[in-house]
Formats: C-alpha cells, structure tokens, sequence
C-alpha cells in the first residue's frame, strides 16, 4: 500500500530487500550447451584461386565443440571452441595443366557469446589452421603433344610451390572456418534471445510486470539465471535458496512465490473452457509457448470409476482470481497446488469465489515426472474466515462432487499427472531429451534436475 502511493521509498526499498529476495535460479551446464553446439560434420564443393590456379574441391570436415563458462558475476560469457579437420580432394587448372591434390588441415577456432537480460551477443570467430597438401599428379588438359613436357614441367613447379600454396590453402580455410562458425552460432544465439523474448519477457512486458531484477551470471561449468519474479505489488522469497544439487544439464530451484507471481501475471482473471468431451481445456489468454507445451503434453489418468464412466459431459468454464489464480506449497516432498476460482460453471450449476487445493506426491519413473494426488480435494470459501456457513456446507459439497467426477474422468484436478521428459527444439533437441532426474520440494522450495538421455536421440 505504501509503495501504490508512492511514499517512503527508502522503507519500501529496506523491506523488499528483506521479502522480496530471488525466488528463482536456473543453471546450464557447458556440457548440454556444447552438446547443441556440435559436433561438427560438413561436406561441401570449395571453388578458390592459389598461385594463379583456379582449384575445385570436395571437402569432408569433421570436428568437435566444446564450451567453457568465463566467470562473471554481471553477465554469463561463454567462450566456443572447436576443433577439428578438413579433408580435401583437389582438381587444380592452370594454362594447360590440370594439378591433382589432396589435403590434410588442421583447425581450431574460437568464439565469444555473452547473455544478460538486456541482449544477448556474439562476438566474431577466430580461427588457426594448417594445411598439409599432397600432390598426386600434373597432366596436360586433353592430352595429346606435349604432355609430358607439361607434366614434367607443371610437377616441377608445383612442388616448388607446395610450400606456398599450403600456407595459402590455410588461410582461405581459416575464412572459410570462420565464416561456419560465425554462422552457425549466431543463428543459435538469435534464435535462443527470440525464445528469451518470446516465452519469458515479452508475455510479462504486455502486462508490465518485467521484474526488476533479472541476473544472467557464469562460472566455469555452467551459467546462471536468477531472477526475482515480483513485481511492485508482489513478494519474492524471503531467505535464500537451498544450495544447488550436485550438477545437473539444468537445475532449477523455484520458490512458491516465484510460480504464484508469475501465474498471476499469465493467468490472473483467465477462463479455461471446454465445450465439446473431445477437445482439450482451452484458455482465452495468450500462454507463452512453454506453458502451451507443458499443457499439451501432460496426461492426466482417469480412474474409470462407475461414477466416472456414467456421468455425461457438461460444458465447463472456470475463471481464476484475478490478483491470485493459483499458489503453489512446496513441504515435505510434496505439492499442494491451489485453484482460486472467481467463478465455476458446470453444466448448469455455478460456484463463486471458492479456493481449491490438491497435495500431490511426485515420484520419478523413466525420466518422467509423476504426480500422485494424496486424498481428496479440500475446497473453502475464498473469504473463509474459520466456520462455514449452511449455505456454503451444502455448496462445498455440490462443488467437490462437480469436481471429483471431472477427476475420474481424468479432467480437472485429475488423480494423477504426468509430465513427459522435455524435448527441447533446435540444435539443443539434437543433445537428446532431457530426463527428471530430481524432483524435490521442502520449506516453501522446489529443486528439478534435468539431464540428457542421449539413447533417446
């Protein structure tokens, strides 16, 4: 309240510092960056002039990737090496000589990326190379007279140039290296900042709730993203998170206040509707692509329950709170997850301001996240103040019921729900899926790991 009308700045700001603390962490590893990266594996013709030559070539290149983290604390910098090499089959023309080569070369490269919130940039790639090159023969074009004075003559001179013409073959190939690398990185950081922008910061900037404190960092193995998800109204996590597990592809540690403000701002006086048994829950707000995805691709099981299987389908709209759509509890390995309905309609019955909660175990099951629903549903008044009225006894009980039988037909707040292992798109979705390996909850946190499955390639 003090902060909506703008007085004592420096008190709001001391206690923000105290109840708005990060209240998410994110970590990639080198390892699964590296793995997007590469390897490298091209065949391409090469057209070049050296010496006066004109040299057509068939090249097969092949190499690795490997990325390091440069410590920062302001930004995550990433330097890219690759190295590799270049075989090259050669079909050089000069007058009437036709020079037939091969060569060997050696590369490595180098090349600079640096993230923070504010762009995401690439810097140009460095490259060294050597070029071993290995005559095989000098003929005359078209045979005929003269073609041994030809071959004799055009062997002589090329091997006198040998020397020469390597460390000019060496020196295309470093433009040549470069250029892939340059392009080949490039597009993969534009189209990592578009998928920043498109899936985390832009669906928060048409709300104007950007956080204000959005950090993008590197250590040696990883970079890290740590944000405080709040915006002026909202509050973060007031102590600090849990020490990261040990190293994961990606880690993830989410405090409960991080999903409920960021689910505010997606979802806050949303409707999700079904109107036909056959289609899925639809919502009439635009979902960043991620949450489509994650939406897609769970499974609900129903209990195929006699209740389940009898009762017909009734049409079905349910718009959240507008401040608090959902709130998340993380204790004790366990998810409690709460709906805050404004209003329910069910068929031809409607329900007002209710708050319902479902606590779920999660168990791990071949890189699956599965959660188990632990009991029945709880369902309160939203204004609940300690006793429930006749009237809001007998609504409970005509809403759970509504309720529980969306349930046993695997909708709503089903028994159970499983999330598939994450299948990410690009050159990364070429590292494999990625597993759950971890998925924990204790003192108001959550902690997911993540990591390749690269037999599911």
């Amino acid at each position: 309240i003090v902060d909506s009308i703008g007085q004592a700045p420096k008190l709001v700001a001391a206690i923000r510092s105290e109840v708005a603390k990060p209240n998410a962490f994110v970590n990639i590893s080198t390892s699964l960056i590296a793995a997007a990266a590469g390897p490298v594996d091209r065949t391409e013709p090469v057209t070049d002039c050296i010496l006066g030559t004109n040299v057509h070539s068939s090249t097969h290149t092949t190499g690795r990737v490997d990325v390091v983290g440069v410590p920062s604390d302001d930004e995550a910098v990433l330097m890219f090496y690759t190295k590799g090499h270049t075989w090259s089959d050669n079909t050089g023309f000069n007058g009437p000589a036709v020079i037939c080569s091969t060569s060997d070369t050696n590369f490595t490269a180098t090349k600079r990326v640096e993230l923070s919130d504010a762009a995401f940039n690439a810097d140009s790639a460095h490259a060294h190379a050597t070029t071993d090159l290995h005559l095989h023969s000098v003929s005359k074009q078209g045979g005929g007279l003269g073609s041994r004075l030809v071959s004799r003559i055009g062997w002589n001179r090329a091997q006198g140039s040998r020397c020469q013409a390597a460390a000019i073959a060496a020196n295309h190939a470093e433009g040549r290296i470069e250029r892939h690398f340059n392009e080949d990185l490039d597009e993969q950081v534009d189209n990592a900042r578009d998928r920043y922008e498109d899936e985390y910061r832009l669906p928060l900037e048409r709300r104007g709730e950007v956080p204000d404190y959005i950090r993008f960092s590197s250590g040696k193995h990883s970079i890290a993203f740590e944000v405080t998800q709040a915006s002026h109204s909202q509050l973060g996590a007031t102590g600090n998170p849990p020490a990261a597990p040990e190293r994961h592809d990606v880690t993830m540690r989410l405090h409960e206040s991080a999903v409920d403000n960021y689910s505010a701002s997606i979802l806050g006086g949303a409707t999700a509707r079904q109107t036909t048994p056959d289609e899925d829950v639809k919502f009439n707000v635009r979902l960043p692509k991620w949450m489509k995805d994650i939406w897609k691709h769970r499974k609900t099981n129903p209990t195929h329950t006699a209740g389940g299987k009898e009762e017909p389908f009734k049409e079905y709209a349910l718009t959240f709170q507008a401040n608090r759509p959902i709130s998340v509890d993380f204790a004790n390995d366990k998810v409690k997850l709460t709906i805050h309905i404004a209003h329910l309609k069910s068929g031809d019955k409607t329900f007002d301001n209710w708050d319902v909660t479902g606590t779920y175990d999660p168990a791990l099951s071949d890189g699956k996240v599965v959660l188990n629903r632990d009991g029945g549903l709880v369902s309160l008044p939203a204004n609940f103040s300690g006793r429930l009225s006749s009237r809001q006894v007998a609504e409970r009980r005509n809403l759970e019921e509504e309720l529980n039988r969306r349930s046993d037909q695997g909708q709503g707040f089903p028994k159970s729900i499983q999330f598939e292992p994450v299948k990410p798109e690009g050159k990364l979705g070429d590292a494999g899926p990625l597993n759950f390996n971890r998925f924990t909850s204790d003192n108001g946190w959550l902690i997911v790991g993540l990591d390749r499955n690269e037999s599911g390639k």
